[in-house]
């Protein structure tokens, strides 16, 4: 399998818009082998998409990136693993580990089926009172002092 990773100075690049390079990794038998590292080119996430095809990579992994984005990825047969944070280093050795759930940005849950979080996911996304998958909305935030939390202000 070959994967990529969205970097900024040596971490996950918060968001892939934002990426200064693309890290090429080679991974096989559990090993994972660095194979290239590209700055990345001018004229946005569609033409690294090309890029990346070119690579022949099977796997991105990134923070955040906008749905658009994600769409041109899959349409490419590119997996994502999005909301991803840390060291590029910890993170080939989550992946390496099958753990790359352990890296997921805060706020973050990983869906069933997702390699590392198909997505943001809050932790109320299963709530059928206004929250979703994106958080509260501004209601407040369940268990931090919000209405829901059963701590009421004095």
């Amino acid at each position: 399998m070959k994967l990529c990773i969205a970097g900024y100075n040596n971490r996950v690049a918060t968001l892939y818009e934002h990426a200064q390079e693309l890290l090429f990794y080679d991974c096989q038998n559990g090993q994972v082998r660095a194979s290239g590292r590209l700055p990345v080119p001018p004229g946005g996430p569609a033409q690294w998409t090309g890029l990346l095809q070119k690579q022949d990579t099977q796997l991105l992994i990134c923070g955040g990136l906008c749905r658009h984005t994600q769409h041109l990825l899959g349409s490419a047969d590119i997996e994502v693993a999005p909301w991803i944070c840390g060291s590029v280093d910890a993170v080939l050795d989550a992946f390496a580990r099958d753990a790359l759930s352990e890296c997921l940005m805060p706020g973050t849950r990983q869906r069933p089926g997702a390699r590392g979080g198909q997505g943001r996911q809050s932790a109320c996304a299963n709530r059928r009172d206004g929250c979703g998958p994106y958080g509260c909305r501004g209601k407040g935030g369940h268990g931090q002092g919000g209405k829901d939390s059963g701590n009421k202000k004095t």
